[in-house]
């Protein structure tokens, strides 16, 4: 028996985040955690006439085995059939589900630079397509036993927590998402005609300039849970001071090998 909210999440990938087409090819990635997803998501790929080009589920193990074992050579290897797909295929759908938040602590980073720099051409062709509109691709959540740890909560509570998060335990998180970023495109409306933005309050205060900068409508599309208008300062403008009293742990994402970060 599947848990409802597992297939909402699925469904809210396919519909919304990529809104996958019939005869559109897919490709999905996730850890080995996040099975009863990917499941779910080929069930709504295929009933939408769409195909599941490639799934993927990985651990962070093999990265390590691979970053541990590779010569400079095998670093540097970018396959062309990697390159044609990068440039061809609909919708990338990533689900971050790590098993380990710091699997590659032990790796020279000379490694990890090494390989990046190889990959950055697909990484290109990822964003350009992106920017164009011709590349739909989505980073989601899925609850594991290591993310839990690292919030401080138990698995029960964190899964509580992504799936609230997500809308996912609601009966139609689709229909949620879509009147959240109605709402969030006023937002960004009325910021688009903002010149100067200040900040004061406990822990902050902060002026910046935001002059003929866009603001951008994180409705769920590419990172779900969304939920934010964003924008970036007049790189000069920024003036005072803001305080931050907890850790955060940045890591980058890689959607078929595509470092997003």
């Amino acid at each position: 028996m599947v848990d409802p909210r597992i297939s909402n999440l699925a469904r809210l990938i396919t519909d919304y985040c990529v809104y996958l087409k019939k005869g559109e090819e897919v490709i999905i990635s996730g850890g080995v955690e996040a099975l009863p997803l990917v499941r779910e998501i080929v069930k709504y790929t295929v009933r939408k006439g769409a195909y599941p080009l490639m799934i993927n589920l990985g651990d962070e193990s093999i990265s390590e085995v691979f970053y541990k074992y590779a010569t400079d050579d095998v670093l540097s290897h970018v396959s062309l059939i990697e390159k044609e797909i990068v440039e061809k295929v609909n919708a990338f759908i990533n689900i971050l589900s790590p098993s380990h938040t710091k699997p590659l602590m032990g790796i020279d980073p000379e490694k990890l630079k090494k390989r990046s720099q190889a990959r950055r051409e697909l990484n290109m062709i990822f964003m350009q397509r992106s920017a164009k509109g011709e590349l739909k691709w989505v980073v989601a959540p899925f609850p594991t036993r290591a993310l839990a740890q690292e919030a401080g909560m138990s698995i029960l509570d964190y899964q509580d927590f992504v799936f609230h998060a997500t809308y996912s335990d609601s009966p139609d998180p689709v229909k949620a998402w879509a009147e959240i970023g109605k709402k969030q495109e006023k937002i960004a409306n009325f910021l688009n005609k903002v010149s100067e933005l200040k900040y004061v309050g406990p822990g902050i205060e902060l002026t910046l300039r935001v002059d003929g900068r866009k603001w951008i409508n994180d409705d769920g599309h590419y990172n779900m849970p969304g939920g934010e208008v964003f924008s970036a300062p007049i790189e000069d403008s920024v003036d005072g001071w803001v305080e931050f009293d907890y850790p955060a742990i940045w890591r980058g994402v890689e959607v078929e090998g595509v470092k997003l970060s």
